[in-house]
C-alpha cells in the first residue's frame, strides 16, 4: 500500500495534458504524423507535448489541438492547468446586461470589482 508523501511524488510527476493528449490521439488511431497533418504542429513538438518536455503550450496549440482532436477546448485549458472559464461571464453576456459602457465608467467597474473581490479575501 502507498503512503500519502508515495502518491504526491506520483501525482506531481504526472504529465496530466501530455498523457492526456497521447490517449486521445491513440484512442482516434493517429499517429503523430496524422496529428500534425490534422493541426499544424510539427509531430516533433507534439511529442514533447506529449513527453511533458514541454509544459506551457500557447493557447493557439491548445485551439488547434482541439479542431484536431475534436476535444473541447475548456477540457484541453483544464488539462494544461489553466483556471476554469465556466464561472466568467462572457463579454457578450455582460454587455447585453449593463450595455455599452463609456471609457470612465469600465474604470469605475473595474475599481468595483477590485473592492468586491478584495472583501471576499477577507
Amino acid at each position: 500500500m502507498l503512503d500519502i508523501s508515495s502518491v504526491f511524488v506520483i501525482l506531481s510527476n504526472m504529465n496530466r495534458f501530455g498523457d492526456y493528449l497521447k490517449a486521445i490521439r491513440k484512442e482516434k488511431g493517429y499517429t503523430l504524423r496524422r496529428a500534425e497533418e490534422l493541426s499544424g504542429i510539427s509531430n516533433a513538438y507534439l511529442s514533447q507535448l506529449e513527453n511533458g518536455k514541454i509544459k506551457n503550450p500557447s493557447l493557439s496549440v491548445i485551439h488547434k489541438l482541439s479542431k484536431a482532436y475534436e476535444t473541447p477546448y475548456s477540457t484541453l485549458m483544464k488539462f494544461a492547468g489553466f483556471p476554469s472559464q465556466d464561472n466568467l461571464i462572457d463579454d457578450q453576456s455582460f454587455d447585453s446586461q449593463v450595455g455599452p459602457v463609456t471609457e470612465e465608467e469600465a474604470k469605475e467597474l473595474i475599481d468595483y470589482l477590485h473592492f468586491i473581490r478584495s472583501r471576499r479575501n477577507k
